[in-house]
C-alpha cells in the first residue's frame, strides 16, 4: 500500500510541476545577483545606458557569466548570435535586447502551450519583427517602445524557436502549460468530513498536507 500511496504522490506532483510553467524574467536592477556578475565577468563588456553586451559570438548556448556558471535570469534559453548582438541592463534600462539578428530557442514545449512575450521596440518611430518556428503565429512586430504583451500557442511538442530582427527588447518571457490537471492533484480547505483520507504512508489522517481521498491526491490547507 505505501507503494500504490507514493507512486500517486510522486505522479500527482509531476503533473503539478507541468502546471507551473516556465518563466524568465529580464528585468535586472543593480543589485541583482546577475547583474553584479554581468559587470564583473570577461564574458560581457559594458556599453551605453547601462546595458553590457555579450562579447562571444554563441550558438545555440545559453547565455554564461563565466565559462561554467548560466546566466541565472536565461537559464534554459538557448541564443545564437554574434558577437556584441545581445545587450543585458544592469544599471539602467532593465531589459535583454536584441541588437542584431538573434535566434532564442526554448527547449521541450508540450502542445498547447502557451508563449507569452513583454516585449517591445527599442525606438518609438520604428518596428521590428520576430518570426515562429513552431507557434501558431508565424510573426509578431513590436508596436512602438511601450511594453506590450503576446501570447501565442504551441501547436506540436517540441522546441520552440525565435528568430529576432535588431532592436527587440525583452522584459519578460514565459510558457505556460494548458494541460487539464485538476484529475491529479485538488488543493483543499479541509478535508471533506465524511471522507477518510489518508497520508502517504496508506495511515488514516486528519492533519494538514498531502492526503489521499476518494482515489485522488489532495493537499489539504
Amino acid at each position: 500500500m505505501k507503494k500504490i500511496f507514493t507512486t500517486l504522490f510522486v505522479a500527482a506532483m509531476a503533473f503539478a510541476s507541468m502546471a507551473e510553467g516556465r518563466s524568465w524574467n529580464f528585468v535586472l536592477s543593480a543589485d541583482n545577483a546577475d547583474s553584479q556578475a554581468i559587470q564583473a565577468s570577461s564574458l560581457w563588456t559594458e556599453g551605453s545606458k547601462g546595458r553590457w553586451t555579450n562579447t562571444n559570438a554563441i550558438t545555440d548556448a545559453q547565455l554564461m557569466i563565466d565559462e561554467t556558471t548560466p546566466l541565472a535570469c536565461t537559464a534554459g534559453l538557448y541564443f545564437t548570435a554574434d558577437a556584441s548582438k545581445i545587450l543585458m541592463g544592469c544599471t539602467n534600462n532593465y531589459y535583454l535586447q536584441t541588437n542584431g539578428n538573434v535566434t532564442i530557442r526554448i527547449p521541450e514545449c508540450a502542445a498547447g502551450d502557451s508563449l507569452i512575450l513583454g516585449i517591445s521596440s527599442s525606438s518609438s518611430s520604428k518596428n521590428y519583427t520576430i518570426t515562429f518556428t513552431n507557434a501558431e503565429a508565424e510573426s509578431y512586430t513590436t508596436e512602438g517602445s511601450s511594453k506590450t504583451t503576446f501570447q501565442t500557442v504551441v501547436p506540436a511538442a517540441g522546441d520552440v524557436i525565435l528568430t529576432c530582427a535588431s532592436g527587440i527588447r525583452f522584459f519578460t518571457m514565459e510558457v505556460v502549460t494548458t494541460e487539464d490537471t485538476t484529475t491529479a492533484i485538488e488543493e483543499v480547505e479541509n478535508a471533506p468530513k465524511s471522507a477518510v483520507a489518508y497520508d502517504l504512508f496508506g495511515r488514516v489522517s486528519d492533519s494538514k498536507g498531502f492526503k489521499v481521498a476518494n482515489g485522488k491526491v489532495i493537499l489539504v490547507k
